[in-house]
């Protein structure tokens, strides 16, 4: 009796060539099974399919010459030989229409023109979706896209994850570089990098660091911690727990600043702004100015109120003045100063103090013979020094007076 395993190897199989089939769940011809033929192109559409139930496979780059192919499901591990030009891959058809996902472990491509590139349990699970790789990885949205990394997530419209570790682009042309826990909330808002780091409108944007918050429009946050930038337009470029409040404003770094007046800035340590239009500073040194006459009139000064540093001009003093040439004469608040210039004795009549407090004036012998002619000092109401009168009697004598309390006084 001849044995099957008695027949020579046969050679030159082609596709097409015929073997014999027994389908063992058909029991028309006996109860064990019905024989059939087959071409060797059904056995091997069958096996290929039956790795994964109706999934299919279809191999690109490279040409075919009776190489084998062996699938690991288990592990996702592939190994293709016999091609024998170009780079070879092995694709698996997806749920969506012409979907693809490189083989890997459980991932997933359920849209539309969808591609899961490898890695493990990575979906892309909308129309035009990608995700390159890593693990856990899902692309939610219309061309939405993840390049590899672990756990993250775009589900915007047109929104990117590059990698790191649990991110998110949750809206519209969002963007996450890489880093890990950040999410990009508003439209079009970016996030290059670091940790745990929110953009939550339009255009908002932050460069890295770690728990920073770019709440409002156009915010921007260069890096460092902690720092919120809750206006429109509002930046920080650095440092710790910064904040501002207001449209436009700017830290530039340090730490514990806060900005509450528009187009204001500050760069220091827990600096508390106090006007709009105001850069805000700890102190301020300027090295290497050159130093000016000190005749000139022209001086920075801060205002105590609001802490503005401003040029302010101080003009030269001046006083009034004017000479007494007879023997007697009332002075008036118009001059500040009288020379007695008259040869002989000479009666001065000083204004009523009552209401001049802080006013001075000055009496001078420019004659220089008061030791010969006094000069007698007489105010029309009050007391000088607690007298009636004063006489002013050594050559070039001069007396100051000031009004005080509703009486003059000698100074």
């Amino acid at each position: 009796m001849a044995f099957l395993t008695d027949r020579t190897l046969a050679t030159g199989v082609t596709l097409q060539d015929l073997i014999h089939i027994v389908i063992t769940g058909d029991t028309s011809q006996n109860p064990a099974g019905s024989s059939y033929k087959a071409t060797v192109q059904q056995v091997s559409d069958a096996i290929l399919d039956g790795f994964t139930g109706s999934t299919d496979y279809y191999v690109t780059g490279g040409t075919y010459s009776g190489g084998t192919l062996v699938l690991d499901r288990q592990n996702g591990s592939v190994t293709i030989t016999g091609f024998t030009t170009g780079s070879t891959q092995l694709y698996e058809v997806g749920s969506g229409t012409n979907s693809t996902q490189r083989i890997g472990v459980n991932s997933n491509t359920s849209g539309n023109y969808s591609v899961v590139s490898g890695g493990i349990q990575n979906t892309a699970s909308c129309n035009y979706s990608f995700v390159g790789g890593g693990s856990g990885n899902t692309a939610s949205n219309l061309y939405s896209f993840v390049g590899g990394g672990q756990l993250n997530s775009a589900s915007g419209i047109h929104s990117v994850v590059g990698g790191g570790q649990e991110n998110k682009a949750t809206s519209f042309c969002n963007f996450v570089g890489g880093g890990g826990q950040n999410t990009a909330l508003g439209f079009r808002t970016t996030i290059a990098g670091g940790r745990q780091n929110t953009t939550s409108s339009t255009y908002s944007i932050i460069g890295g660091g770690w728990c920073n918050k770019a709440i409002c429009a156009e915010s921007t946050i260069g890096g460092g911690r902690c720092n919120s930038a809750f206006g429109n337009g509002s930046s920080i470029l650095g440092g710790l727990t910064n904040t501002v409040f207001c449209n436009y404003g700017t830290i530039l770094g340090g730490s514990g600043n806060t900005i509450n007046h528009e187009l204001s800035a500050a760069y220091g340590k827990d600096i508390v702004s106090k006007s709009a239009n105001t850069f805000h500073i700890n102190y301020l040194a300027l090295n290497d100015t050159q130093i000016l006459d000190q005749s000139l009139t022209d001086y920075l000064v801060r205002d105590s109120a609001t802490g503005i540093v401003k040029y302010k001009t101080f003009q030269p003093s001046y006083i009034n003045t004017t000479s007494i040439s007879t023997s007697t004469y009332t002075a008036s608040t118009n001059f500040t100063y009288y020379g007695v210039v008259y040869s002989g004795d000479t009666d001065i009549q000083i204004p009523n103090p009552t209401s001049l407090d802080g006013f001075n004036f000055k009496i001078k012998d420019e004659r220089g013979t008061a030791g010969t002619y006094r000069i007698r000092v007489t105010p029309i109401v009050g007391l000088i020094d607690g007298n009636t009168y004063i006489d002013m009697n050594i050559n070039y004598m001069s007396l100051t007076f000031v009004a005080r309390n509703n009486n003059w006084w000698i100074i």
